[in-house]
């Protein structure tokens, strides 16, 4: 995903401070995990509908530094639950993760209550936590923050923005190794090594566990360390666990295609609509490209609302709707497609932008989470991506890669190219480990895996590879658009439902229409 400067650093970090400032007097020393549930305070609970408040507990989990060396320190993550409506016939505990890196926890459980089939809710406690690395803050102040990342391009087209990008990234990875004794111990194993032990905690036999996105990374993870411990598993819009790691260019790269495909098979559609699309008339694709040409070429255009468009803007709004889905709201892809007209009739009649106009989307506030809550931390996306993946020690090589892709991929590559690998080439040697294989684990209860079929941001490439490295695994494919099926499809719920509460693996693939039009 996109940088965004100073996404949610500060709230997702607050978040945390909030609910650990009332948690840390009842949590015992690590030497005997367990967890002590009792009343979230008020600033959750604020999100939770009356009704439902009295089903919700929190609790903060401490789990050892390093792994390899229980006594070096701790590491504490928050945890929200929301119990089964039904406890006589429960399931026992469904830990659930949204992706990232970097996304925090402490939504979850209030978001899932709209998303999960009711019987779901009925057997199962949700348990929401915020993964390690959520209480990373790379900067001593607010003004530092902005100081270093204000060089930050997430689409540097000139010489002078590349070298400060990659300027601003080395300064950035440095500035968050020195920041805390647990900057050098976030990465995903680390992650699944604590889920094992909040699985023990809860007195659970098994993980049951939902993972989106990268949430998938860490299952993963788990079922390769832990496979006897491993339940059911949903992995919804996964990636593509081993590429990621073992091959972190070759992933971005079928990543940025991913994007490129979604964005070619949007164009044809609104194509084959003619007037129901608003960016229909004449060729869509012939059309695109001039926007995002006719943007290179005049630096910005502002619309008659007042927002300022570039090229960069253009690649971030596009590209977020492409990889949008219900947890997290956004625009559609129609909505994108009416914008693309607006960008269009502004280039062919431009006005001025002014000179404080704010030219980049990726620069915006961040979008919040439930009830106004920012949940983002990209202090924890860099750390934690940095740790697990292992890009080449190569910074004066991005800009060439950029170029590269750039010619077969016009629209993402650059912005791809500059997205991780700008950042992971110079970043600090983490002491976290960091699993990269093998990838062969044999489970009892064969995972769930879905997506969408044209998913942008984790191709349908990435959830079939998924699917081959768990024997018997269930595969969902649902039409249409979007990142995250969760939420977005009954015929999906139902598979999911089933899945879950009575174990039921489809024994062939399923597929499902849209239920949700592009246009109109």
């Amino acid at each position: 995903m996109p940088f965004h400067r100073n996404r949610g650093v500060g709230a997702a970090v607050a978040v945390t401070t909030v609910m650990t400032a009332g948690l840390l007097s009842a949590t015992p020393a690590h030497a005997a995990p367990e967890i002590d549930w009792i009343p979230c305070p008020e600033e959750i609970l604020a999100q939770v509908p009356p009704a439902e408040q009295d089903l919700f507990t929190c609790a903060y989990f401490v789990a050892p530094l390093d792994h390899a060396d229980p006594d070096a320190g701790e590491a504490g993550t928050t945890l929200v639950r929301r119990q089964a409506t039904e406890p006589e016939g429960s399931q026992g505990s469904l830990m659930v993760n949204l992706g990232g890196p970097g996304m925090s926890g402490v939504i979850v459980p209030i978001a899932m209550s709209g998303l999960l089939g009711e019987e779901v809710l009925a057997q199962y406690d949700l348990i929401g936590f915020d993964p390690r690395g959520m209480t990373l803050d790379c900067f001593g102040s607010p003004e530092e923050r902005e100081r270093v990342l204000s060089d930050l391009t997430s689409l540097p087209t000139t010489a002078e923005q590349e070298r400060l990008t990659l300027a601003a990234f080395d300064e950035y990875g440095q500035a968050c190794a020195d920041s805390s004794a647990l900057a050098p111990h976030v990465s995903t194993e680390n992650i699944a090594r604590d889920l094992d032990l909040m699985r023990a905690a809860l007195g659970e036999e098994r993980l049951n566990f939902v993972g989106m996105s990268y949430g998938s990374m860490i299952a993963s993870v788990y079922a390769n360390l832990y496979p006897e411990t491993t339940g059911s598993l949903v992995l919804d819009s996964p990636v593509d666990a081993a590429l990621r790691v073992t091959r972190p260019l070759e992933y971005d790269r079928q990543r940025a295609q991913g994007f490129e495909d979604a964005l070619d098979e949007l164009l044809a559609q609104c194509d084959e609509a003619g007037a129901e699309c608003a960016f229909g008339d004449g060729d869509p694709r012939t059309r695109f490209d001039e926007v995002r040409d006719g943007l290179q070429e005049n630096g910005s255009v502002l619309l008659e609302d007042g927002e300022a468009v570039t090229r960069a803007s253009l690649t971030t709004k596009v590209g977020d709707t492409l990889q949008g889905s219900p947890v997290f709201g956004g625009d559609t892809p129609g909505d994108v497609l009416a914008w693309l007209q607006r960008v269009s009739e502004a280039l062919e009649a431009p006005t001025e932008a002014p000179a404080d106009a704010t030219t980049d989307a990726s620069e915006q506030p961040a979008a919040a989470g439930a009830g106004g809550f920012s949940f983002y931390n990209d202090d924890a996306f860099y750390s934690i991506n940095c740790a697990d993946r292992g890009y080449p020690a190569t910074p004066r090589h991005v800009t060439r890669t950029a170029q590269k892709w750039e010619t077969t991929m016009p629209t993402f590559g650059r912005s791809q190219a500059f997205e991780q690998y700008a950042a992971c080439s110079q970043w600090p040697d983490s002491e976290a480990p960091a699993y990269r294989g093998p990838w062969v684990a044999s489970v009892d209860v064969p995972p769930l895996v879905l997506v969408h079929e044209h998913d942008a941001a984790t191709p349908v490439s990435f959830a079939e590879r998924t699917a081959d490295r768990f024997p018997g695994a269930g595969s969902v494919r649902v039409e249409g658009f979007g990142h995250v099926v969760l939420g977005s499809n009954s015929c999906a719920g139902a598979v999911i439902t089933d899945y879950l509460v009575n174990g039921e693996v489809p024994g062939e693939d399923v597929s499902c229409a849209s239920e949700a039009p592009v246009f109109g």
